[in-house]
């Protein structure tokens, strides 16, 4: 089977982290394939804030669990967190950010390092709280969270995969007799707005990654 493909059919999300870090050389890896992540119109409105400081994970982690009505720890002991961003002013910019999401997440398995999607992104930085922090981190108001990316190494059994209930693509029949496949299409959730400039940098369009707190060790 085709590496890749491997890798994309045997990622899980893994709910249960230990206390090691994730080393700096593999953590920008896999944030430099969150980067080169697909965008609308190759806009590339989306931007990451990266931490591994412990006060700070605490501090987002109960903020999510506030949204959650809850006080258990919604980031499973991760050590690292990655909170997406993306440009409410762009009409795809949820499909931007969960691209990016995404690309973290398969990048992590490949590197061997476990991950899992954390949802009330776009709530924790839509309160009071949330705004200090986008502006202490420089985030342009116009970028709604659309997921945490929680990174470390897992401290049970890797999950099983679960049953795909959604079926497989529908085949039909061109006129010229070759087979064709059709997939359903799921409901979007689009923001609208007009189109921004944006701030460049090496990556051609806007700026992608901040760091927050003192994380990578000594950074």
């Amino acid at each position: 089977m085709n590496e890749t493909i491997k890798i994309l059919l045997e990622r899980r999300s893994v709910r249960g982290y230990k206390e090691d870090l994730v080393p700096e050389e593999v953590l920008n890896e896999i944030l430099e394939a969150g980067e080169y992540a697909p965008s609308g119109m190759g806009q590339q409105g989306t931007l990451m804030v990266v931490t591994q400081n412990p006060e700070l994970v605490a501090k987002l982690s109960k903020m999510n669990a506030d949204v959650m009505g809850t006080e258990s720890d919604p980031f499973y002991g991760a050590p690292t967190v990655v909170v997406v961003f993306a440009d409410s002013n762009m009409p795809t910019c949820v499909e931007n950010g969960s691209l990016v999401m995404g690309n973290l997440m398969n990048a992590a398995h490949a590197l061997g390092v476990d991950s899992c999607w954390i949802h009330r992104a776009r709530e924790v930085f839509a309160s009071e709280e949330g705004k200090a922090l986008k502006a202490e981190w420089s985030v342009p108001e116009s970028y709604v969270g659309i997921g945490h990316c929680v990174l470390g190494y897992r401290s049970g059994e890797y999950p099983k995969a679960k049953g795909r209930s959604m079926g497989g693509p529908v085949h039909s029949r061109s006129r010229s007799g070759n087979r064709q496949s059709h997939h359903q299409k799921c409901p979007r959730q689009d923001a609208s707005g007009s189109k921004r400039k944006t701030e460049k940098s090496h990556r051609g369009k806007c700026r992608h990654r901040l760091w927050a707190g003192q994380e990578l060790h000594s950074r």
